[in-house]
């Protein structure tokens, strides 16, 4: 039989299932089938089955679902404390409050973040650093254009999908590193002391984040840098590209002034019109030999070295550097 009762975590406490058989109370099989989760919330219950919920929260390695949906539950009040609107799942951040859209330094998506909107974070004039979580699946169209004090960015390997004009216009953007998974996780999703939103960011259980990472199933990877997704960063100097990269697409690096030299993974196949347009210190780009389509125009502007120059006439043989006088 099911029993009622409370369980009291970080504070904050919720209704709680006391089945004899959770995992969560002690024992390491999983929840009953009639159990309290079941009974509340059906759509619920067949959304955490099979889930565990964080090692930390007890001695026992396996925890039940009821406790899964606990800590869910956890972190839902805990992320309405913050100065983000989100979806009523707590998975879409849409926007940031006012004051902290003008006065914002430094931002801590909270973990459990899947989605965040387009123009979330667009024109924070005084956004520094920025943290995301291991849980973000998409960052979604000029999520942060014109964030003018923004100077680096890491996107860890869980973001499978970015909009057009993503960092459009981040004028001090100077390095952005795409992570792969063993460094992503300990440099982005541990907890930031002193942070005022302390350790949202931190994983509290790979299970509940749904993690791409691991196992023998084919997981997705982020393979297309859209339109104009770094246009105009004119700072940048520094990128690590996505290792699965295919697509670098039209104006994807326009206007970075900066940026001298280039190292594509091997798995990019093509490069659209203008990727490179008016990167004015861009001397150095390397081959992969994975490259197939080279569009026209895609490095208007652009001073590949003689050599550089040599090796891409090489593969493709009608390739040239265009001049154009007409940048606005």
């Amino acid at each position: 039989m099911v029993e009622y009762g409370m369980f009291e975590i970080n504070k904050i406490t919720l209704d709680a299932p006391s089945c004899s058989n959770c995992a969560f109370f002690g024992t390491d099989s999983n929840c009953e089938p009639e159990c309290f989760l079941k009974k509340r919330s059906p759509e619920r219950y067949e959304e955490f089955k099979g889930k565990k919920a964080p090692a930390s929260m007890t001695s026992s390695p396996s925890i039940g679902l009821c406790a899964a949906w606990l800590e869910d539950e956890k972190r839902k009040k805990e992320i309405e404390k913050l100065p983000f609107t989100f979806s009523e799942d707590k998975k879409e951040l849409i926007e940031v409050s006012e004051d902290f859209l003008e006065n914002g330094k430094c931002l801590v998506i909270p973990y459990g973040t899947e989605i965040i909107r387009s123009d979330a974070f667009s024109n924070m004039e005084n956004l520094e650093k920025v943290f995301i979580p291991r849980s973000v699946k998409e960052i979604e169209s000029g999520a942060f254009c014109d964030c003018h004090k923004l100077m680096e960015i890491e996107i860890p390997d869980s973001v499978v999908n970015l909009g057009p004009g993503v960092f459009f216009c981040c004028s001090e953007l100077r390095s952005v590193i795409f992570k792969n998974y063993q460094s992503a996780f300990s440099n982005l999703t541990g907890g930031l002391p002193g942070s005022q939103f302390g350790n949202l960011s931190g994983n509290p259980s790979e299970n509940l984040s749904g993690s791409l990472a691991g196992g023998s199933d084919k997981r997705k990877v982020l393979s297309v840098l859209p339109y104009n997704i770094f246009g105009y960063c004119r700072k940048l100097s520094k990128i690590q590209l996505p290792p699965h990269l295919s697509t670098i697409d039209t104006d994807a690096f326009m206007g970075c002034t900066s940026l001298e030299s280039l190292k594509l993974p091997d798995s990019v196949r093509t490069i659209k019109k203008g990727a490179f347009r008016w990167a004015e210190k861009l001397s150095q780009v390397n081959i992969p030999a994975s490259l197939e389509s080279l569009e026209e125009g895609s490095f208007v502007n652009t001073p590949l070295s003689d050599h550089c120059l040599s090796e891409w006439k090489k593969k493709f043989p009608d390739f040239k550097i265009e001049i154009d006088e007409s940048e606005d």
